[in-house]
């Protein structure tokens, strides 16, 4: 009998393993690069609007010399 096949499964197998890790890798950074992505344009939108709202009720910039 020969030892060839046992070796080609066996190789089969590891470079298997080794694909679904790199998979596995590759899923999870993309996963992280998205949650990254979302929190990061969150935190954009709501320093935009709390700034809209700090600044609105602020006097016009052609008013601001008669009130000094």
């Amino acid at each position: 009998m020969s030892t060839l096949p046992i070796l080609q499964r066996r190789r089969e197998r590891r470079l298997q393993h080794a694909r679904s890790s790199g998979q596995r890798l590759t899923r999870t950074g993309l996963g992280c690069g998205l949650l990254f992505s979302s929190l990061l344009g969150l935190g954009i939108i709501a320093f935009a609007l709390g700034y809209a709202s700090l600044t609105a009720d602020l006097p016009s910039i052609e008013t601001l010399p008669a009130l000094l």
